[in-house]
């Protein structure tokens, strides 16, 4: 006779959580739409997750993603050294703030700390948000592509970062700022330009990374609206023709890679690093096997090979930031 005792005697013990008694508290009823609603709210496409609610988006919106994000946002903490924004007005104290496409929502929260008279929204398309909130700060799924956002009063302060990838129109994404805007209400657009490192010294010119890159400004040619590709030095005009005055703009260098010179440029370009090791394939597996027809395995080649190229101490790529600023007039 076989016996199994063995096969029995390898399974690991399950423990038991120390929440279990609260979680019979639902039905399974209220469980199985909870479940259900989860599954229908994502799509899954070549390995990673994507939102349903906007299928032209070309970024994942997955745990790994999530990270990468967090290291977006420690990056632009180097940058503006801790500032959250670069507009030279002082936003009022107990202004209405709204955070749009807020990610992880650390912005938010470090905003709302900062301000505590503030109230403080951070919307988004994915509930990926910590539930370990400042009392003035709350989060909303909303697509702020829609026609009209059911956020309220107008807010005194408008604040979008790296949103480049989630905006259809910027002509009309600024109109809906602008009308959104309080008299006297400040928007400050914080962006990278994805598809457009350059080198001073013409190391990138031959490389992986610039191959990559290429590949993603192709794709972008294609498309109908220039998701990725625009520039943030673009976006002071744009917010000059929605209406805006006082309109400033400023230009940070980030050096990817600890090649450059200085302790704090070293740190910059090691956590740039890290969010190029996953945002690589994060910006270019949707866009180009999408619009420029490569499979799933000639998108991660490039993408690996581009990575390789992250441990090269020869090649010195240099990625722009921009935060763009305006007013919207008293009267």
């Amino acid at each position: 006779m076989m016996a199994f005792s063995s096969s029995v005697e390898s399974l690991q013990p399950i423990e038991v959580s120390s929440d279990s008694d609260s979680a019979y508290g639902s039905s399974l009823e209220d469980e199985l739409v909870s479940l259900t609603s989860s599954i229908f709210e994502y799509v899954y496409e070549n390995g990673r997750r994507y939102s349903n609610r906007r299928p032209d988006l070309m970024l994942p919106n997955d745990k790994e993603e999530e990270e990468r994000l967090d290291l977006m946002h420690h990056l632009w903490n180097l940058v503006l050294d801790g500032k959250l924004y670069c507009c030279p007005t002082t936003p009022r104290n107990d202004g209405r703030v709204l955070d749009l496409g807020t990610g992880t929502g650390l912005w938010a929260i470090a905003y709302g700390e900062e301000h505590p008279d503030s109230t403080v929204i951070g919307t988004d398309l994915s509930p990926m948000q910590t539930h370990y909130l400042p009392s003035n700060v709350t989060f909303e799924v909303e697509d702020f592509e829609h026609e009209d956002w059911d956020l309220g009063p107008a807010f005194s302060l408008i604040h979008g970062r790296n949103l480049l990838g989630s905006v259809l129109d910027w002509p009309e994404f600024l109109r809906r700022v602008y009308k959104n805007l309080e008299p006297g209400g400040i928007f400050e657009l914080q962006e990278g330009e994805v598809a457009n490192p350059f080198s001073t010294d013409g190391t990138l010119a031959g490389s992986n990374i610039e191959r990559y890159t290429n590949a993603l400004r192709k794709a972008c040619d294609r498309l109908d609206k220039p998701k990725f590709c625009i520039v943030g030095r673009d976006m002071a005009g744009l917010l000059r023709e929605a209406g805006f005055v006082d309109v400033g703009i400023r230009k940070f260098c980030a050096p990817l890679g600890p090649w450059a010179k200085g302790a704090k440029q070293k740190e910059i370009g090691s956590t740039l690093r890290l969010i190029c090791s996953t945002g690589f394939q994060a910006y270019a597996l949707a866009l180009l096997t999408r619009v420029l027809g490569l499979s799933a395995e000639q998108v991660n080649a490039l993408v690996d090979d581009a990575k390789i190229d992250l441990g090269n101490k020869r090649i010195h790529p240099i990625y722009p930031l921009y935060a763009v600023y305006g007013r919207k007039p008293e009267v």
